[in-house]
């Protein structure tokens, strides 16, 4: 047999290529960590650009808490701040969603038994800003926390305890003003979480700035004191929650909490001051959060409070005191409720509403003295939000807003279909 004949030969007696194996699957990212002996430091964040289009004018494009009356061009040129012509539109893009922060954990404190640890995160939302190509960035969280087994010590800036959690919608400013409450504000925090049974107790106390959102300064005639640190009492929240197993979906939970707020403002000038005869106001609310999941794929979760003076922790549509009577805190109540549904890994819906309704006997006509934005009666908003997660970080997002802004003085309500598309890489 020839040299060739033999090597065909053995070809043909070859064993078959052995059947392709699927890729090792990889780990999920785990993050940008950086540590050194007893100190670790997780960076974490996403880029995110915001398209925006209205059909009505909202007071701002990108933070919107109300939405102009639709009125005749006569009437939007004596109102501006409240009212626009009808089919007043407009579009928007924004990156200033873009967040950027760290997680801090460092060695035992010793002397105190405690773990310590820390977050600094920032975001492009400074108030400082001359046009849409120069933002700048602005602390969202800043604090050191001190946890043993069941407490917790935290000081610094952080969200408010109450109303701890949001709307999918409006994510710039989380439906506040629109039937939110709760902000970020310089505080001490104290929690006590307790494991009971299958669940665990959260018992939170906080102790923060008045004034730190609304930056209320009402006699501010040569006054460099804001009306909430004039008072010379603190912000006090508390709220008490439960997460525990679900009752009847396995490896579910569902939380349920309730909440409180207090605080006081003051004048520092002697009163009567202007239309006031009052120099005293107080600020408080209650409510509750909870969120149940009814299926697999289906979960409901919203908030409801009432209250007053709510200005400063996003309520009563931003109004908080008004000259009527000589001076009165405006009563307001609000909710959202909303209903999600994710079918499949990579892809969620959600509807909802939300409402905020000030009382309106304390609320005065367009330009008559209240708190800007001026005579708004209500805020009623109905949403769906579609999310699209295409995996290591990446989500699309596609919202509609059905928003009416109910506005006193005889104007006609603002009504916009307010649309917003998005994308989102987690890092």
């Amino acid at each position: 047999m020839s040299f060739v004949s033999l090597v065909i030969a053995l070809m043909l007696q070859a064993p078959a290529d052995p059947p392709k194996q699927d890729p090792p699957k990889q780990d999920p990212p785990k993050g940008f960590v950086i540590t050194s002996g007893d100190w670790s430091l997780k960076f974490y964040g996403f880029l995110r650009a915001d398209m925006f289009y209205d059909t009505q004018h909202p007071n701002n494009v990108l933070v919107p808490a109300a939405i102009k009356a639709n009125e005749s061009d006569a009437t939007a040129a004596a109102f501006p701040g409240v009212a626009a012509r009808k089919g007043s539109e407009d579009f928007e893009i924004s990156p200033r969603l873009t967040r950027f922060g760290f997680d801090i954990t460092g060695p035992m404190i010793e002397r105190l038994g405690a773990k310590a640890s820390g977050k600094i995160e920032l975001d492009f939302y400074s108030t400082n800003v001359v046009s849409d190509s120069r933002a700048e960035f602005r602390m969202r969280h800043a604090y050191a926390k001190l946890a043993w087994d069941d407490v917790y010590i935290l000081a610094g800036q952080t969200s408010d305890v109450i109303s701890p959690i949001f709307p999918s919608v409006n994510s710039d400013l989380v439906m506040w003003g629109a039937g939110n409450l709760g902000d970020r504000r310089p505080q001490f925090q104290f929690g006590f979480t307790p494991k009971v049974g299958e669940g665990q107790v959260s018992a939170q106390l906080e102790i923060g700035v008045t004034g730190a959102n609304d930056n209320q300064n009402l006699d501010a005639a040569g006054v460099s004191y804001l009306d909430g640190v004039s008072s010379g009492l603190p912000t006090i929240q508390g709220r008490l929650g439960y997460k525990g197993p679900h009752f009847w979906l396995k490896e579910k939970k569902f939380e349920i909490g309730g909440w409180a707020h207090y605080a006081q403002e003051k004048f520092d000038q002697v009163v009567p001051f202007g239309a006031f005869t009052e120099d005293k106001f107080v600020s408080m609310a209650y409510g509750f959060d909870v969120t149940l999941p009814l299926f697999d794929m289906l979960e409901i979760k919203g908030e409801a409070w009432s209250g007053k003076n709510l200005d400063d922790v996003r309520g009563g549509i931003f109004q908080g005191v008004t000259s009527f009577n000589g001076g009165t805190e405006i009563k307001s109540r609000g909710y959202w409720i909303e209903i999600t549904l994710k079918p499949v890994e990579w892809y969620s819906f959600g509807v909802g509403a939300s409402a905020d309704n000030p009382m309106n006997e304390a609320i005065a006509a367009p330009g008559a003295g209240t708190t800007a934005p001026t005579g708004a009666l209500a805020n009623h908003i109905l949403y769906v939000a579609n999310r699209f997660m295409l995996g290591n970080g990446l989500t699309v997002g596609f919202d509609v807003l059905h928003w009416t802004t109910t506005w006193g003085g005889g104007l006609e309500d603002g009504v916009d279909n307010r649309i917003n598309m998005f994308i989102q890489w987690n890092f």
